[in-house]
């Protein structure tokens, strides 16, 4: 890429002011390839590079009123995309911190219906695997299950002579 000869820029400026849309097409076709080459080293994205790029020079666009021909138009431009591709990057962050937090919201939330039905499932294959037992198997299974220290269990079973084997 060839450097951009001030004069002939600031002549396009000049001309830009006015409203001339050849200028500005010039200027566009002067710096597109290397404000795109900046903004992919950023972005890592041709569309989004595009996308700030057109951005940038629509801007100059509606704000050519404001240039000034002896100011360099290079700093200038690459300023503005500069910012535009900061803005995005932010958003983009901003974005990605809203899908997370949407994300664990959603897996923190919980389904009681659901587990109102699974809740009731295992109750039911509960009672049906405590119909199988024998009286004693039930009272060391009732035994464990109201917080009885396993020593006061075993001791149980031991004195009662009971086979917890079917």
């Amino acid at each position: 890429m060839a450097d951009i000869d001030s004069e002939k820029e600031r002549r396009l400026v000049a001309d830009l002011l006015e409203g001339d849309e050849s200028a500005f097409c010039e200027l566009y076709a002067l710096y597109k390839d290397r404000l795109m080459w900046f903004s992919l080293k950023f972005l890592k994205s041709r569309d989004m590079a595009e996308d700030v790029f057109q951005d940038a020079f629509a801007s100059i666009w509606q704000n050519r009123r404001f240039l000034n021909p002896n100011v360099p138009f290079g700093p200038y431009v690459y300023t503005i995309v500069k910012n535009r591709i900061l803005n995005l990057l932010a958003g983009l962050d901003r974005e990605l911190e809203l899908r997370d937090k949407i994300r664990s919201a959603s897996l923190d939330s919980t389904n009681e219906t659901e587990d109102s039905v699974l809740d009731t499932d295992l109750n039911a294959l509960l009672d049906k695997a405590l119909e199988t037992l024998t009286p004693q198997q039930k009272r060391v299974f009732d035994m464990s299950r109201k917080d009885m220290p396993t020593v006061w269990v075993s001791r149980y079973i031991r004195y009662n002579n009971i086979s917890l084997r079917p």
